[in-house]
């Protein structure tokens, strides 16, 4: 069956001759709407490309296979409805040495095939991830251990903050996370300059106006737009001719709650937002996460002979699935009280700027060392 696209996926899909960037939740349909616009562009038009001069990089080997996967697929698809399209047939061929692969591996294969141009030794190879891990955990050990003999204020910092027994586990998992996170950014100590402050609000002003704080608002409202969908669906469901459309008037309350949350934008969308409107949002997330779910009507087959038995399941089912995201998005949430996130805040602030100036020291430690 095909797929029906949305008007904003269409619009993805139609979308020609200049750069375009799409963000949307998981569970979207990025990939559905990636692998249509790829083959539409080797399959359409006057002069339809060849899938081997496009480039699809994603950041896993898992990610690339199933990419591959699936544009064979849709070839596939698109050659049973014209088996005598040769161009489409090409396509067949040629998806063996396309390059739909990783970021690392492109890059790899970049350099293998220009390492004259470069002066570069043939015989290099890629590390892999273990050797990797290993020489980073080495410098770690290393770089801690002149740290403490130096006596780094930072450092005494952040073990006294992190590390809850005798060892610094607690703080090596730490930096290296910030490490990881940091090298994805094209300017690495920059992002980690601008962690140093995230901690250091001092009024609800400067708390709702905070990246992090508006990204956490951001993401729960669209965990509860997504919620508000599944309803919508449920609705749908209960209405049909042979649905339990004895639970519609609950369902209906209860999509009228989660409605109240209002449009959100997306939270990956770059830009800082009003802290005013940011803490309306926070008050209309509180209020929906301490909404109360009544039981759904009972009613038997006897009763109701028109209702089909599997799709009165499958609405109890859809509905206590969604129940259940509510009460677990609650547990993380609807508590947090604004002037003790400020306390707790100011506690570690300190320890977030130190961190932060670690993190930064052992970046530059381990270039020195390695590269």
């Amino acid at each position: 069956m095909a797929i029906e696209f949305t008007e904003q996926q269409t619009r993805v899909l139609q979308a020609r001759k200049h750069n375009i960037l799409v963000s949307a939740a998981a569970g979207s349909g990025k990939t559905a709407v990636l692998v249509e616009r790829i083959v539409r562009m080797i399959s359409e038009g006057d002069d339809p490309a060849d899938i081997d001069k496009l480039l699809v990089v994603t950041f896993t080997k898992a990610a690339a296979a199933q990419m591959r996967e699936r544009i064979g697929a849709a070839i596939s698809a698109r050659i049973e409805q014209e088996p005598e399209n040769a161009h489409l047939q090409r396509q067949e061929t040629l998806l063996h040495n396309a390059q739909i692969t990783t970021m690392d591996s492109f890059f790899t294969f970049l350099l293998r095939n220009n390492f004259s141009d470069i002066d570069m030794d043939p015989g290099f190879r890629q590390m892999d991830q273990t050797e990797s891990d290993l020489m980073r955990k080495d410098a770690m050990d290393d770089f801690l251990e002149e740290g403490y003999a130096s006596n780094n204020l930072s450092l005494k910092i952040c073990a006294d903050y992190f590390c809850r027994g005798a060892g610094d586990r607690e703080l090596e998992l730490i930096l290296e996370d910030l490490y990881k996170k940091a090298v994805s950014h094209p300017d690495p100590e920059e992002w980690l300059r601008d962690r140093a402050s995230d901690y250091s609000a001092t009024s609800e002003e400067e708390l709702f106006g905070s990246a992090w704080m508006q990204f956490i608002i951001l993401t729960a409202a669209e965990k509860i737009t997504d919620l508000k969908r599944q309803y919508e669906r449920l609705l749908d469901f209960c209405s049909l001719p042979d649905g339990p459309d004895l639970y519609i008037p609950l369902v209906r309350n209860e999509l009228a709650e989660l409605s109240a949350l209002g449009d959100v934008p997306c939270a990956e969308e770059a830009g800082r937002r009003d802290p005013a409107e940011m803490r309306d949002l926070w008050e209309r997330i509180i209020g929906i996460l301490n909404m109360k779910f009544e039981n759904l009507p009972r009613f038997t087959p006897k009763k109701y002979p028109d209702v089909d038995p599997a799709k009165k399941e499958a609405a109890m089912a859809i509905r206590n699935s969604a129940k259940d995201d509510v009460t677990e998005l609650g547990k993380n949430y609807k508590n947090a009280d604004t002037s003790r996130i400020l306390e707790r805040m100011g506690l570690m602030s300190e320890a977030a700027a130190a961190v932060s100036d670690l993190t930064i020291s052992f970046l530059r430690y381990f270039s020195d060392r390695f590269c």
